[in-house]
């Protein structure tokens, strides 16, 4: 077993806290009202099951939680157990001319918008380290950095993940991918890897990935800078973490899905 026991039952209570939040918002804090939603959605009501929109406000909730703080905070629990040390939101601070920060931003607006008659500029995390390697010049600014995830092993190698749900929107794509280009600056003269990172992979293989937002600033397929699923979960814990670590999961929902079944759907 690549995770011993008791990091195992530190997941697992983690998961549980997780779906005790949930179950007491959508059950005491925010409750479905049929009636409320009736009244905004009049046809939605007419013709769907209430338990239908009931479950649909449960995972929104759950999937909206899950990719806000649940991924991050069970990364750090693996990181922490198998390479030796791993922070949320570990604050990087540091000088970068203003010709890094200029060219940064000249990346990241291409990325988004086609200049002139131009190709729109496609992502190439290799291209755009070596212009921001020739572009240190101007005065020096200090640049502070927040990481979702730091996890530096004992032989001094680190890693700086952003770390977010599948299906990220543009805003939190954009915002990753300006990060990672900052760190690279701040951090370059380090043994690291700065990584974009999603827990799984709805689409099931890198060459599948599809969803719009984060395409537009990552080459999803460049393993150099993008990992996902298995490849994630393997390189943060080593080999066979993303199987194991669903089997925690497999064994907890013995448990959640009974609370669920029962405490919010009544059955």
């Amino acid at each position: 077993m690549l995770l011993n026991r008791k990091v195992a039952e530190e997941i697992k209570s983690l998961i549980l806290s997780f779906v005790d939040d949930v179950l007491n918002r959508r059950i005491v804090e925010e409750p479905f009202d049929i009636t409320e939603f009736s009244k905004d959605r009049p046809f939605h009501a007419a013709l769907v099951p209430e338990e239908i929109w009931k479950a649909s406000k449960f995972e929104r909730s759950f999937v909206t939680s899950l990719g806000q703080i649940g991924w991050e905070k069970i990364a750090r629990i693996i990181g922490e157990a198998k390479r030796g040390s791993a922070k949320n939101n570990y604050k990087i601070s540091g000088d970068l001319h203003q010709g890094e920060l200029t060219t940064i931003q000249k990346i990241i607006y291409e990325l988004e918008h086609k200049v002139g008659k131009e190709v729109k500029r496609k992502p190439n995390w290799s291209k755009e380290k070596e212009e921001i390697d020739n572009s240190k010049k101007g005065e020096q600014v200090l640049v502070e950095v927040i990481s979702d995830l730091y996890v530096e092993s004992k032989d001094g190698s680190k890693l700086y993940i952003e770390l977010k749900s599948s299906l990220p929107n543009a805003d939190q794509s954009r915002i990753s991918k300006e990060k990672m280009l900052k760190i690279y600056c701040l951090k370059r003269d380090e043994t690291n890897e700065i990584y974009f990172a999603l827990p799984d992979n709805p689409y099931r293989t890198k060459e599948d990935y599809n969803w719009p937002h984060p395409k537009r600033f990552f080459d999803m397929s460049d393993t150099n800078c993008v990992l996902m699923g298995k490849d994630f979960w393997d390189k943060l814990g080593g080999e066979d973490t993303y199987e194991e670590l669903l089997v925690i999961f497999t064994e907890v929902g013995k448990i959640t899905k009974k609370r669920i079944r029962e405490e919010f759907l009544g059955i």
